[in-house]
């Protein structure tokens, strides 16, 4: 029997306000049925990521951002900040809401998709660790985190991956001074946090790394990943987001 064939996109830009401008658009139009459940391999250049809900001066140490050239935006889905660089590696999950993966239980569908990323770290010889809430760990160290997006024609979920992320500038703009704390907005869970290569004890491409949890998720979800590109409708949606959305979402580091 043949597996159900998915979308694999492996598609990044400079511009961080368009790689999240892709991310909506690419659910946004499977939901309007002109294309099949996707997976993207994407990173961004020195940018936090804060949640849909959050109070950005509770979360991010502006100052920090400033002395490293880090842009601060707000993405679609909710849960926590994250910070990305070329180091970390983000997977993006676009399925159409009625897909079989995908419960009533937020919370068990996101651990289902996570078996895949759990796979491809077993595949390069990493017990992992999926902790409810909270994301995937390597003993008590958080190397992965997700959030989603659940809307009436699709489910979607895009996470990090920590392979050889800049941990210095990670911790200093992931923590805000005292002063800059509210209790307003949905705030985070600071974890210790790890990367790839240092698990393994030697350094590792980006390539081993998508081919590995390209294995994990074709064998976790019993799927066949088939390489493809973004398409015109796709690009068009993620224009229209970029121009409605990141005008007002993008905090410069000039901004302090």
């Amino acid at each position: 029997m043949a597996k159900e064939q998915w979308r694999l996109i492996d598609s990044e830009f400079e511009d961080s306000c368009m790689n999240l401008a892709i991310d909506e658009a690419i659910p946004t139009v499977l939901g309007m049925g002109y294309t099949n459940n996707t997976i993207r391999f994407w990173r961004n250049v020195n940018t936090v990521v804060v949640g849909r809900s959050q109070d950005v001066l509770s979360e991010v140490n502006l100052e920090a951002c400033n002395k490293y050239g880090t842009f601060v935006i707000r993405r679609f889905t909710g849960g926590g900040t994250v910070y990305h660089d070329l180091g970390n590696l983000n997977y993006s999950i676009s399925l159409r809401k009625n897909h079989s993966l995908i419960s009533d239980d937020l919370t068990r569908t996101v651990e289902v998709l996570s078996q895949g990323v759990m796979l491809g770290l077993k595949n390069l010889g990493i017990k992992a660790e999926y902790r409810s809430s909270e994301g995937i760990f390597i003993s008590d160290k958080k190397i992965s985190g997700s959030a989603s997006a659940v809307k009436q024609s699709f489910f979607f979920n895009h996470g990090t991956l920590l392979i050889n992320s800049n941990l210095t500038i990670l911790s200093e703009v992931l923590s805000p001074t005292l002063k800059r704390r509210k209790k307003s907005g949905v705030k985070s869970s600071h974890r210790i946090v790890t990367n790839l290569a240092f698990e393994l004890g030697r350094e590792i491409s980006i390539l081993d790394v998508k081919e590995a949890l390209k294995w994990g998720f074709e064998s976790a979800f019993q799927i066949e990943l088939v390489k493809d590109k973004l398409t015109s409708k796709e690009t068009l949606m993620a224009q229209k987001f970029l121009e409605k959305n990141f005008s007002e979402r993008i905090f410069l580091p000039s901004d302090v």
